[in-house]
């Protein structure tokens, strides 16, 4: 399909974990089933980018880390999604960056409130709006000389069976909100 589409890169997720469940548990089968699937994207010639995506094997930076780590191949890599770190109980730059950054090529921009009572897995909004640590991710990818990718993935609108819906309104502030955090940072874009 990746190459129909004409794309060297396929999103994925580690799996879910059953609510409740200890991750570490299923450790060992997460990385036998993830090792067949870089196999076949390194015969293919395809880069599979996992995402950390809340309540899959893959949500923490560590469990990143270590199936980037474990899985050892540059057909193997991952997508930074600050919200889905804010919503799983991580500071995005202060805790989850430092751990995971050699690994990203891909950076999913949505931002998240911290969860609480009245929203237990947080609140989307557009970047800079949450607590997605946007401003320092941003400088820092620019400090250091980033050459991957940024993804809007506002999730803003209304949600079903095929995610997060926003139409072009809510789509244009997450846009608007991305342009003026690179813009406050004196960072050009394309």
């Amino acid at each position: 399909m990746a190459k129909f589409f004409g794309t060297d890169y396929i999103r994925l997720f580690s799996f879910f974990i059953p609510e409740g469940d200890n991750p570490d548990d299923y450790r060992d089968e997460v990385l036998s089933r993830t090792r067949a699937v870089v196999a076949l994207a390194e015969e293919g010639g395809i880069t599979l980018l996992h995402e950390n995506e809340k309540g899959i094997y893959g949500d923490s930076p560590q469990r990143v880390r270590d199936l980037m780590a474990s899985i050892d191949s540059p057909r193997y890599r991952a997508i930074y999604d600050a919200a889905n770190y804010v919503q799983t109980g991580f500071r995005p730059f202060d805790e989850s960056w430092p751990v995971v950054r050699d690994y990203v090529d891909y950076i999913h921009v949505k931002d998240a409130t911290v969860p609480s009572a009245d929203h237990p897995i947080g609140v989307i909004k557009t970047a800079g709006q949450g607590a997605g640590q946007y401003p320092e991710l941003l400088a820092e990818l620019h400090r250091n000389g980033f050459e991957g990718f940024l993804s809007i993935e506002p999730h803003l609108g209304n949600f079903d069976e095929f995610g997060g819906l926003c139409g072009p309104d809510l789509w244009t502030s997450a846009y608007d909100a991305l342009t003026a955090i690179l813009n406050d940072l004196d960072i050009r874009y394309n």
